[in-house]
């Protein structure tokens, strides 16, 4: 195989924001197949393994299940939490991973269990699990016992819901009041299912021996989980219900996966897969059903937990930790405590790949660390273009194995997304207004979907309108209306030729009545002497045969916003315009109606802005990533940077 350098490992520095960042150092580029990792965030190198020196941007004190995006139409997002500092962090997993979002600290450099003081809605404590879907960010602050919910983007990570802790932000207890659908213990796996609406959101409850579901309701009015695996209700939290190893029972879940092939949605592997740590096993549980109906790693007995059942194999687990699911619907397991990550084709409990090992018997902890070396990974996760990324934890880094992908696979199976193949960044679907297989309905900008079925012809492509829950094709001539005498008018066969510009034919059906239509605006497809327009070319509801304009002082227009100016509701002058005033949002961006005045991420800002604290503000430096990055040692580049990140510190005092 022939081999590239790609960067990947980077130091903080300050910068010119007009340069562009530098290579590092160099690796070897290679494939997932070839078991050894082409890229490292955490280290500087693939030699070095050992605990960073100081918290920093770059840094990963112990990493752990990293989380990705699921639901077609997000960023992606890599998110790792970082345990022993109390963060997480997200970057893009392109070719050069430099992190621009932060969740847990005020800056890259803190790294106290909850920043320094009390637990807040803006702290976390050994957090192990985060993801993300529906453009919502899920955190599990495990030392907390909760669950932090809000939207992704800004600086740092603002939620707007808290599981675990009865919707309080400064609660801080396992099981608070009590064992409930309400609580939590020690939460360290979370997946998103995204192919219900609304979402689901599973959260693996470690310390109460269970999986709780949760519904993801707009706006979200309760934090109860719909359902429990792994216990009698929701009221118990015995290690495997108080007796043996079963189907029903868990001990220490931690991570969790989701699987569904929107091509195939009876696909009978579609549902969550469980790392049940304790039991030594991963289990998979069809959706709907509180009994998981396939184990790996106890040789297919639900009746065992032994570690290492049989000895170290191809088909056995000790204290497995995470899982990751493959476009293809095989799975990957994070082994943790035989130093390994293994893939497990699909329906299959024998793995036929290993990394981090030589081969399937050898389980004995690195003594040197390389490429191709783990010791007690904690977290993998798969990217859209199908690269496996693995938390490498006691290594105190983060391994990504490349596997490029192609237009075949990007295939999301929404009719409305447009899907391609980007080399360094992965699949992409960007959501189209009109597709062949919607048509005669539009898709709908907010599921990215197919408006069906239709209650008004908005949903409808021109010449459709809507007729009795569905798009029909309305006439274009009077030889295709069916009753003798009838006249198309405006689509519609009517009872005669309808041609005042204030009358139009009432519609039962495809049939229907000229008459006079209410004051208002013109009819479609009618003219008029007068200006068109809301001031002008009205009907005042009893002259078909005229038009006329709206008095002065009348209220016209609405607020509207577009490429960040929005224009105000203004008065009709008389003479059938409609007089208004523009006004510009920046810093903010365009709002539905007008303009944004907060914001809960980057996306509700200018271009040239960024969300900080619920306002939006200039870019500050060191979430840029535009600039040159150039390893730590320079005194005149690091005092810039401390400088850069004093300045924003200002300068958020000021406006508060």
């Amino acid at each position: 195989m022939r081999r590239t350098t790609i960067l990947f490992a980077f130091a903080l520095a300050a910068c010119d924001p007009g340069e562009r960042a530098v290579e590092v150092g160099s690796v070897q580029q290679a494939t997932v197949d070839d078991g050894k990792a082409d890229g490292v965030f955490g280290q500087p190198d693939f030699t070095t393994g050992t605990p960073p020196p100081s918290v920093s941007q770059m840094s990963a004190s112990a990493p752990v299940a990293i989380g990705t995006t699921s639901s077609s139409g997000d960023t992606s997002i890599l998110w790792v939490p970082d345990r022993e500092a109390h963060r997480v962090v997200g970057f893009t997993p392109g070719d050069s991973p430099i992190p621009i979002y932060l969740a847990g600290q005020n800056n890259w450099f803190s790294g106290e269990r909850n920043a320094g003081g009390a637990v807040g809605p803006l702290t976390l404590n050994a957090p192990t699990a985060a993801a993300q879907a529906f453009g919502q960010l899920a955190i599990a602050d495990t030392g907390n016992h909760r669950v932090l919910f809000g939207y992704v983007g800004g600086f740092p990570f603002v939620p707007n819901a808290v599981f675990g802790q009865h919707g309080s932000y400064v609660g801080d207890s396992p099981n608070s009041g009590g064992i409930s659908a309400e609580t939590l213990s020690l939460p360290s796996g979370l997946a998103f299912d995204a192919s219900f609406s609304p979402g689901r959101l599973i959260i693996s409850d470690s310390g109460n021996h269970r999986v709780l579901v949760f519904a993801l309701a707009s706006p979200l009015t309760s934090t109860a989980a719909i359902g429990c695996l792994g216990q009698p209700d929701c009221k118990s939290a015995l290690p495997n219900r108080g007796g043996a190893p079963s189907a029903q029972g868990l001990s220490e879940p931690r991570g969790i996966a989701n699987w569904f092939d929107p091509k195939d949605t009876k696909d009978p592997w579609r549902g969550y897969y469980v790392a049940d740590s304790a039991n030594h096993r991963v289990l998979h549980y069809k959706v709907f059903d509180t009994a998981a109906d396939f184990v790996y790693g106890q040789g297919g007995d639900f009746a065992t937990a032994v570690p290492s059942k049989g000895g170290p194999s191809a088909s056995s687990l000790r204290n497995p930790t995470a899982v990751a699911v493959d476009r293809d619907g095989s799975l990957w397991v994070a082994d943790t405590g035989h130093h390994r990550v293994l893939h497990f084709p699909k329906g299959k409990n024998v793995a036929d790949r290993v990394l981090g090992q030589p081969d399937f018997t050898t389980v004995s902890a690195p003594t040197v660390v390389t490429a191709s070396a783990m010791r007690a990974p904690e977290g993998v996760a798969i990217t859209s273009n199908g690269s496996l990324w693995v938390a490498d934890t006691g290594h105190h880094r983060v391994l990504r194995f490349h596997r490029p992908c192609t237009a075949a696979d990007c295939d999301d199976g929404n009719p409305c997304t447009d899907d391609r193949c980007d080399a360094v960044t992965g699949c992409a679907h960007d959501f189209r207004t009109f597709s062949r297989e919607c048509s005669p309905y539009r898709c709908d900008f907010g599921t990215q979907k197919c408006q069906q079925p239709c209650t008004t012809s908005a949903p409808c492509l021109s010449p459709y309108t809507c007729q009795s829950g569905r798009c029909v094709l309305r006439c274009a001539t009077d030889g295709q209306c069916v009753s003798s005498g009838r006249t198309c008018v405006d689509g519609f066969c009517c009872d005669r030729a309808c041609e005042g510009p204030c009358e139009s034919c009432s519609v039962s059906g495809i049939e229907g009545t000229c008459s006079t239509v209410a004051a208002g605006p013109l009819p479609t497809n009618r003219t008029c002497e007068i200006e068109p327009g809301e001031c002008g070319a009205r009907c005042n509801g009893f002259d078909a045969k005229r038009c006329s304009t709206a008095t002065l002082g009348t209220p016209c227009g609405v607020e509207a916003c577009t490429d960040g100016v929005a224009k105000t509701g203004g008065t009709c002058d008389g003479a059938g315009l409609c007089r208004s005033r523009d006004r510009r949002c920046a810093p903010y961006a365009c709002a539905a109606n007008g303009c944004q005045d907060s914001c809960f991420g980057d996306h509700q800002c200018a271009p040239n802005a960024r969300c900080v604290g619920g306002e939006c503000i200039d870019s500050p430096p060191h979430v840029s990533g535009g600039c040159a990055i150039r390893p730590i040692g320079s005194p005149d580049e690091t005092f810039g940077a401390l400088v850069a990140l004093a300045g924003l510190a200002l300068l958020r005092r000021r406006r508060r």
